[in-house]
């Protein structure tokens, strides 16, 4: 099953256990598909539609950073909600040691030394993360790494 009927399912069952928040965040996210889908004009494969959820969770977090510094809790803890509903459409998550494993597994078999690789580590490095990790924190890593 792919995401699209996984988010049709549960969107069902949503409605059905009358689950208002999830229902909402599920429409949110089917929008976004179906806007995307538009502008692309096909058929949206299933990476197309997880980095849209991905896009969906970033924008809640960065939202959650100025309720913050507004003091508006309320809205903070309905955006991790929200937050949390979205993540169960990501794949397993990796830990840091994993990433990192990664890192130094591609940084060993290609002699990468210098800040100057780090592209090419990246151009590795993503299609094995995506959706799994923050790929922000991969940039980190390397620089770290590298250095």
């Amino acid at each position: 099953m792919n995401l699209i009927e996984i988010l049709n399912d549960n969107m069902k069952k949503a409605m059905k256990s009358h689950n208002k928040r999830e229902l909402s965040v599920i429409r949110m996210v089917k929008a976004s598909i179906q806007l995307e889908k538009i502008n692309k004009q096909k058929e949206l494969t299933d990476d197309e539609v997880l980095d849209i959820i991905i896009k969906q969770i970033k924008l809640r977090q960065d939202a959650i950073i100025e309720f913050k510094k507004a003091n508006r809790n309320d809205l903070i803890d309905e955006y991790e909600k929200e937050i949390e509903i979205l993540n169960c459409y990501l794949p397993q998550q990796l830990s840091d040691k994993e990433v990192e494993d990664m890192i130094d597994l591609i940084i060993g078999a290609n002699n990468f030394t210098n800040s100057n690789d780090l592209g090419k580590i990246i151009k590795e490095i993503i299609p094995k993360v995506k959706g799994k990790y923050d790929l922000s924190k991969v940039n980190n890593i390397i620089k770290l790494k590298l250095n």
